[in-house]
């Protein structure tokens, strides 16, 4: 199953998930088997969840089929990031800079997914023009760790229903169900809440955090 496709194409029991900042073989192992849809990788020096290609090409020849490897990048030169994901065969290129639309053009719609900071004023104003060049956008706080009001990503989704929607910011186990049942994302988007250290993945965590999303119904069309 593509971690990307049409906003309508979720499973059944909820939305898909990718686990971001993995920085730790070994927990990079146990997550995968768990089952989640995607596994983040940061190829960005200041973050403390940093990697390089070379390592992460190695991890993700270890994966299991249809766990899909998305590329983090901030602010990088388009011709470093295609470099790179050649490299390591990611599946998708996540940017989350300050990229222009144009930089965005520069790069296959179909495996591209630009992220946004929430800040007061945000709204789908900001992201319109981005639309005609990724194939999904994906909705951060503005702080690390941190949420956002929620009913932002309503509104931007609302305004672009077939662009699929995935939400980030200081999601973890005890406030994930409301997310999904508020925002109806495509896809959730965690990091922080499910580690021991920045990087290392608790994979029980992982396994709450999957359970949680497993329990919400399906909704009644």
């Amino acid at each position: 199953m593509p971690f990307m496709g049409s906003a309508g194409s979720c499973r059944s029991f909820g939305p898909k998930v990718k686990i971001c900042g993995v920085s730790d073989r070994a927990s990079l192992k146990e997550v995968a088997r768990l089952g989640v849809d995607a596994v983040g990788f940061i190829f960005y020096d200041g973050s403390p969840r940093a990697v390089v290609g070379a390592q992460v090409k190695a991890w993700i020849e270890d994966m299991p089929p249809f766990v899909h490897a998305v590329g983090v990048f901030v602010d990088e030169k388009a011709s470093q990031v295609k470099k790179v994901a050649q490299l390591c065969g990611l599946s998708y290129i996540q940017l989350h800079g300050q990229e222009t639309p144009e930089y965005c053009a520069a790069l296959p719609k179909n495996r591209l997914i630009k992220a946004f900071r929430v800040k007061n004023g945000f709204g789908p104003d900001k992201i319109a023009p981005y639309v005609p060049h990724v194939g999904g956008i994906l909705l951060d706080s503005a702080a690390s760790g941190e949420g956002f009001d929620w009913r932002v990503a309503c509104a931007i989704r609302e305004a672009f229903p077939d662009m699929p929607l995935i939400l980030a910011g200081g999601l973890n186990v005890e406030n994930v169900e409301e997310a999904i049942r508020v925002v109806h994302p495509y896809a959730v988007d965690v990091s922080s809440s499910v580690e021991t250290t920045p990087g290392v993945k608790d994979p029980a965590k992982v396994q709450e955090l999957l359970h949680r999303i497993a329990s919400i119904p399906s909704p009644v069309h």
